[in-house]
């Protein structure tokens, strides 16, 4: 049993890191239960409560609320994992959600109530032995919706092993650059939000954490104001979960730089892949001279300006950064 527990402390240890990097905020108390206020709809019979292992909070910029996520917290080896129920277990979360919704209890625990908020649910999935090898989101892809009754309005998010691995490498990388002083202090970042066709993105906002479906996107732009003795160095940390295996997958990156303008006059913007292929960053340099040769005259800037412009965008490929924990380690240091 207490090695059961060390491993779901797994999840724990590793995901609040994570979502703090990328701006969310933990609240309330961990790991408890709260009385279900449908128990005739959730078929509570025996068990009438709803957990919740942690839950976090942000600030979304284009609904002007806050978001909490009621979460999940699983941690398997990967030939438990292959065996886990997905639906049973997006079910209950499914109807712990439409319950955090409605009841005054979870509201005490862990919401503020001089604000708008709505919660969302959270599956975090992670493979604690790494060994994991199937394709997550197409074994997610095989449960039905009619298996998982979502309220109407609410949301359930995934985030599986790959998607894991994926933002504890770009919080690692995030906080080494800050280390290096290569990245200011968190108060001087944020993440990137373009005003769309139907929502615009809260202005006032400028140290934005990155929302759900932002971290769940092929990509996560982080801006950064640097203060230098010479002056304020703006600029952005592209983070990018393909491979980079084609010159047009890199020209449709560009194509999002230039349609959203992100190339100031004194920007600089370095995209960083953690699952880049061995030659991302040749076919990169390919791309830009291919993007110059068909879209330089773009903004009417002369040729020469125009590759200047593409001077300051360059990409690199970083480690993932996979981890591994022990149960009994774990465990040992609890007791210490």
């Amino acid at each position: 049993m207490s090695e059961t527990v060390n491993t779901q402390e797994m999840a724990q240890i590793l995901s609040e890191p994570i979502f703090t990097t990328f701006g969310w905020v933990r609240v309330g108390p961990t790991d408890v239960n709260w009385e279900c206020v449908e128990l005739e709809k959730h078929a509570r019979k025996k068990v009438k409560t709803h957990p919740s292992d942690a839950v976090f909070r942000y600030y979304d910029p284009y609904r002007g609320i806050d978001i909490y996520l009621n979460t999940d917290l699983k941690s398997y080896k990967s030939n438990t994992l292959e065996k886990t129920d997905l639906a049973a277990t997006l079910r209950q979360l499914a109807r712990a959600t439409e319950c955090a919704n409605k009841s005054e209890k979870w509201s005490e625990l862990f919401a503020n109530e001089q604000r708008n908020w709505q919660v969302a649910g959270l599956l975090f999935v992670f493979n604690n032995d790494g060994k994991y090898d199937k394709d997550f989101a197409t074994v997610l892809m095989e449960v039905q919706p009619s298996e998982v009754p979502v309220a109407e309005g609410q949301c359930v998010y995934v985030l599986g092993p790959r998607d894991i691995c994926y933002l504890n490498t770009i919080a690692h990388d995030i906080n080494a650059r800050r280390g290096q002083k290569l990245l200011p202090d968190q108060e001087y970042c944020g993440f990137y939000y373009p005003d769309l066709e139907d929502a615009i993105a809260a202005k006032s906002r400028k140290h934005s954490a990155a929302t759900i479906e932002q971290m769940l996107s092929p990509w996560q732009l982080l801006r950064y104001d640097k203060h230098n003795p010479t002056g304020i160095q703006s600029g952005y940390y592209f983070y990018y979960r393909g491979q980079g295996k084609s010159v047009d997958e890199f020209k449709y990156l560009l194509d999002y730089i230039f349609k959203y303008q992100l190339l100031g006059d004194l920007d600089q913007i370095l995209i960083r892949m953690p699952f880049a292929c061995a030659e991302a960053v040749a076919i990169f340099e390919r791309s830009k001279i291919q993007y110059q040769e068909e879209f330089w005259s773009v903004g009417n800037a002369s040729p020469e300006a125009f590759t200047e412009r593409l001077k300051r965008i360059a990409c690199n490929s970083i480690t993932p950064m996979e981890e591994r924990f022990s149960a009994v380690e774990i465990g040992m240091k609890k007791n210490k």
